[in-house]
């Protein structure tokens, strides 16, 4: 199949960003999708705010040169449609992968008229959200997998460092009562440390406005290195992965409702055993007492601070129970391998062309 991915143009995007400065979960998934239905022998093109170039098979594409007149057999809208008018382009499947927790106010109207044909939601959680809270049919062409991962980059296994907690995510999603509960936390694991991967950068904004959002969090985690928190920032992805290999914990007290967590399922692949809150899609990523704990209640509150800390104190106490439940996180993340996720979509992908020609041909108003 000829399949193109459209970024729309929100923030600058292009592969090597991976490895150099680090990106977001929606465009490491976008990244890799393209690069895996590569592999897989379609004719993959991506148009994004970048610079022509092609990668592992892709070819990348800045935006402006999209042109809707040119076939193509799928056209996916990566999180956005905002600007675009779908209903305009020549390829009978027009997919909008769903990343925001808020879509543009146009897709809901393009999905009713049927400019858009498939819905990728990265969890039951975001499904029943666009269902629930934002009118979407319960009709429409879904199509539910979790994020995407490329396991090969965690085959390598690295020896663990007892007492290595990480936690990677955006700076507003649990990084203030992580930083809270640290303390109580350590009080169970003496010597522990804490890294903490966390920038509004990968989204694409000005280091000024990452300073406006959450420059006084990034002081206050760097303050407390006395306490065995390392505050790292912004991370590229192969240092990223050298952390989660080699840390027994991923810790993430959080509110925010999910609506995938790559982040967590990246934690899983790597064989960290995940702490977290059961906020969104986190239930569908860790299983628990088997892969992690999810701990209910605000983070905020000091007697869940106690929670987390009496799970840390467990499994110290029984290395046993450690490793088995690493091991089986790494089972859970192999599942969400592209080699799973991607046949998936290209089984909606081959439906939704052949219901689509054979409506062009008649079919529908024979029916």
């Amino acid at each position: 199949m000829r399949i193109d991915f459209v970024h729309p143009g929100y923030l600058p995007v292009q592969p090597s960003d991976l490895d150099s400065k680090g990106l977001g979960g929606n465009e490491t998934a976008l990244v890799l999708a393209a690069r895996g239905l590569a592999a897989r022998g379609h004719e993959v093109r991506v148009y994004a705010d970048c610079p022509r170039l092609l990668d592992q098979g892709v070819d990348w594409h800045p935006l402006p040169s999209l042109r809707e007149e040119e076939y193509r057999d799928v056209i996916v809208f990566w999180v956005r449609t905002k600007r675009l008018e779908p209903g305009r382009f020549n390829a009978p499947v027009k997919v909008a992968k769903l990343g925001l927790k808020t879509p543009n106010e146009s897709l809901l109207g393009q999905v009713l008229s049927g400019d858009i044909n498939v819905l990728i939601a990265f969890s039951e959680f975001q499904r029943r959200l666009y269902l629930d809270d934002f009118g979407y049919p319960e009709n429409a062409n879904w199509v539910v997998t979790a994020d995407g991962l490329d396991v090969s980059h965690y085959a390598k296994r690295r020896p663990k460092v007892p007492g290595r907690f990480l936690h990677a995510a955006n700076p507003k999603r649990g990084l203030e009562p992580l930083l809270d509960m640290w303390p109580i936390i350590r009080g169970a694991y003496p010597g522990a440390e804490l890294f903490v991967a966390s920038s509004h950068l990968l989204r694409g904004i000005t280091a000024e406005e990452d300073e406006r959002r959450a420059g006084g969090l990034y002081r206050r985690a760097a303050a407390m290195s006395a306490d065995g928190v390392q505050f790292l920032g912004r991370v590229a992805k192969p240092d990223l992965i050298e952390l989660q290999l080699t840390a027994q914990f991923y810790l993430y007290p959080t509110t925010y409702p999910e609506t995938c967590c790559i982040a967590a399922l990246e934690a899983a692949a790597a064989g960290e055993v995940i702490l977290c809150s059961p906020a969104g899609a986190l239930p569908d990523r860790v299983v628990d007492d088997v892969t992690g704990f999810l701990i209910d209640g605000d983070p905020s509150d000091p007697a869940v601070a106690q929670r987390f800390a009496a799970r840390v104190a467990l499994l110290r106490e029984d290395p046993a129970r450690l490793e088995r439940m690493a091991q089986s996180a790494r089972k859970l993340a192999a599942t969400h391998d592209y080699a799973h996720v991607l046949p998936i979509w290209e089984k909606a992908f081959t439906r939704t062309m052949r219901y689509a020609r054979w409506a062009n041909l008649g079919g529908a108003g024979q029916a």
